[in-house]
């Protein structure tokens, strides 16, 4: 049986009470990386950052970046590269400059400068990560680097789902919380069903069952890796989608999924 957890409001504010010193790790989806959601990243970031806390972000979306440039450019990947993780890795490495480049122009209007790190599977940039930090007007864009890995690999694929990478770098340099975007906005009771509903609060493992349980597997959200990224992350997740975030983080939405890691 599935047990909810209850006075949810209360614990997002103890959650969120001090932004001081903090470190915030924020992925986003490739679903959601637009222009309108990059600029709402820009605002999370501006104020988390004016509240004395430190924003990363771990984007996915170079993928389809690159498939739109070459079928812009009248190449058809299908048909010129038979192996999928070559289309993938091509797709990715045309792909990339064009999204980071979307992130550096938005966070240079509030005055930011970006830094990208495109991270190999042994995480071998972090100590330049944590460096990073020390400085509020560079903010970090993370992604892996799919272009020069071997994606056959069983931890190089662990790793090259974004939700376990954002987990797996904000454990190692101790992040306070892991923000999880998704356009489904969180974990639902009764997923795509006329009587579904949102899930305020949750143990991550009473959400694995929830997910099992659900015909569609909650598919849409991805939401068996936001409650693998918990337990690799080992602390609480922050699951809504890219519109309600900054609404959340001002306590003036209650669109949101807390994971909870420890009873």
């Amino acid at each position: 049986m599935v047990a909810f957890l209850s006075d949810n409001k209360s614990y997002l504010t103890d959650l969120l009470d001090n932004y001081s010193g903090k470190k915030f790790i924020i992925k986003i989806g490739t679903e959601s990386v637009n222009n309108i959601n990059i600029a709402r990243l820009c605002d999370v970031t501006k104020y988390v950052n004016e509240r004395g806390g430190r924003t990363i972000i771990v984007t996915s979306g170079a993928k389809a970046a690159g498939e739109t440039s070459l079928i812009k450019h009248g190449i058809d990947i299908e048909k010129e590269a038979s192996e999928e993780i070559i289309r993938k890795q091509l797709c990715c490495a045309v792909g990339q400059p064009s999204l980071i480049s979307k992130y550096s122009v938005m966070l240079e209007e509030f005055g930011y400068v970006v830094s990208q790190y495109l991270l190999p599977s042994n995480l071998s940039y972090l100590p330049a990560l944590k460096f990073n930090l020390k400085f509020k007007n560079i903010i970090p864009v993370l992604n892996f680097n799919d272009p020069l890995e071997n994606l056959e690999l069983e931890n190089v694929k662990l790793l090259s789902d974004n939700d376990r990478l954002a987990a797996t770098v904000g454990a190692v340099i101790n992040c306070d919380l892991l923000i999880l975007l998704t356009s489904v906005g969180g974990l639902f009771e009764h997923y795509n069903e006329k009587n579904q509903t949102l899930v305020n609060m949750i143990h991550y493992m009473d959400a694995k069952l929830l997910v099992t349980d659900s015909k569609t597997n909650n598919g849409t959200g991805g939401m068996a890796s936001k409650i693998e990224a918990c337990e690799i992350f080992k602390k609480d997740v922050l699951i809504t989608s890219p519109e309600n975030l900054l609404d959340v983080l001002k306590f003036n939405s209650d669109k949101y999924t807390i994971l909870r890691y420890k009873k």
